[in-house]
């Protein structure tokens, strides 16, 4: 398993939707705001952040890489929409237990 076996569910944050307005795509607001979010999540106890990606968002899918996540598979919306699942340990505890579990 990927998952520490201690982690709780009040420990799993989850990030619904972040859309940057087209005029100010490109400044990193995405990622400020994760980072943002990681903060404060970690701030509150949890351990694990979650989201989801549209696989035809390419930039977005880049930046979710870029600051450390790793997606784990696919889900469908309830519209039919694809999404890819992403998560990122926020300590550095959970994410060793990560990186032993994959064998990296």
């Amino acid at each position: 398993s990927v998952l520490p076996p201690d982690l709780t569910l009040d420990q799993i944050g989850y990030v619904d939707f972040i859309q940057v307005a087209r005029p100010y795509r490109g400044a990193g607001l995405q990622r400020l705001l994760f980072q943002k979010i990681e903060e404060y999540s970690a701030e509150r106890g949890a351990r694990l952040l979650t989201g989801v990606v549209s696989p035809k968002n390419s930039h977005s899918l880049a930046n979710f890489l870029g600051m450390g996540y790793r997606t784990v598979g696919s889900i469908r919306l309830k519209n039919g929409f694809p999404r890819l699942v992403a998560f990122k340990f926020l300590s550095a505890a959970s994410s060793d237990y990560s990186s032993k579990s994959s064998g990296e």
